[in-house]
């Protein structure tokens, strides 16, 4: 009866090792069917954003063809571009001062030198490269984006239109500066600017379209 027993608990002590097997199989299967319903979800959800942006970029040439809607938007685009151009600078130069500020023996002479860096953050000479459809249009706007170049900096460029290389005429419109023979670029085109916020904006149209994510409590 001993001998009984003992091969009862064993036969016993399989057949739950091998429930909690087939419990563990289930659970992990469970697991495995949930995370690829999620990563599913996930993908159809980014498509779903992907296609409104790509929707959003489709629709940037309907901005360039209204001639009433477009030239002050155009004349943004060629001014931010100025002035990023300065602020670029801006931080060499910042960077340069207080590397110099030590060589200076008085402060006057180190006012005079800074007041001579100021004048050289503006490039003199800068490239404007656009649409070919676009080129009078932003020759037209040129004299007004350099006056108030000058307004805000006391100084301005040389601005010249790129007659020899313009934009794609596939690009929705928007401007590309470039200066000291091309090794600085700066694009301004619409492309670039959706581009630019899409990053920032994505999680708000994830919100619109999906409601918000109780997970999610950072925006920025």
């Amino acid at each position: 009866g001993r001998l009984v027993q003992q091969q009862r608990q064993k036969i016993m002590e399989y057949y739950e090792k091998k429930e909690k097997q087939v419990e563990l199989q289930r659970k992990i299967q469970r697991s495995n069917m949930q995370n690829q319903g999620r990563l599913q979800c996930l993908k159809a959800r980014d498509e779903h954003v992907k296609s409104v942006l790509n929707e959003a970029r489709s629709n940037l040439s309907k901005i360039s063809a209204d001639r009433n809607r477009y030239p002050p938007i155009l004349k943004g685009l060629i001014l931010q571009s100025l002035h990023y151009l300065i602020i670029k600078n801006l931080k060499y130069y910042y960077l340069f001062l207080q590397i110099s500020h030590k060589q200076f023996n008085n402060s006057t002479s180190f006012f005079i030198f800074v007041f001579r860096v100021f004048f050289q953050l503006l490039e003199k000479q800068v490239l404007i490269r656009c649409r070919k459809n676009d080129a009078e249009l932003v020759e037209q706007l040129l004299p007004e984006c350099i006056e108030e170049l000058q307004k805000a900096w006391g100084d301005t460029s040389q601005v010249v239109i790129d007659n020899d290389q313009y934009l794609s005429p596939e690009n929705a419109g928007g401007v590309e500066l470039l200066a000291r023979n091309g090794k600085i670029r700066v694009s301004s085109t619409l492309e670039s600017r959706l581009d630019l916020i899409a990053d920032q904006i994505v999680p708000h149209i994830r919100t619109a379209l999906f409601g918000p994510n109780p997970n999610r409590k950072f925006f920025d």
